[in-house]
């Protein structure tokens, strides 16, 4: 069940992405314009406080490693973005800690999606 919301979200997210030319494998969604780029790791939760801490941990971990080695192949010199996208909103303390490594934060809304000003500031031209 958790797979296939995970699928869901990153169908849903993917079509909302206006204007971008799309890539996917090994990473969630790597999005791209001749301008700039965003990589984004989906991440479903369970609603307890121990699986919100890995998940945000692992999209963490995931988005640093995908900048570092998978993305530059592929993007080239165009500057990518990394967002951490979830299943609904995580605490306060986990969008900051996020964001002071340069990562939004957007999460799943009965209506789509909604982010952090960081993600509104990197996304908005590009999410429908």
């Amino acid at each position: 069940d958790r797979r296939r919301r995970h699928n869901l979200i990153v169908k849903e997210l993917a079509s909302r992405l206006t204007g971008m030319k799309l890539f996917e494998d090994p990473f969630d969604v790597l999005a791209l314009t001749d301008s700039v780029g965003v990589l984004i790791e989906v991440k479903t939760l369970d609603g307890t406080r121990a699986d919100e801490v890995d998940r945000v941990r692992e999209a963490l971990s995931q988005l640093l490693y995908y900048e570092a080695f998978v993305t530059s192949p592929i993007a080239g010199g165009t500057v990518v973005r990394k967002i951490a996208c979830f299943e609904h909103l995580i605490s306060e303390e986990h969008r900051q800690w996020l964001n002071r490594s340069e990562i939004a934060v957007i999460w799943k809304t009965d209506t789509g999606f909604t982010g952090d000003a960081l993600a509104r500031a990197t996304l908005s031209d590009y999410l429908d």
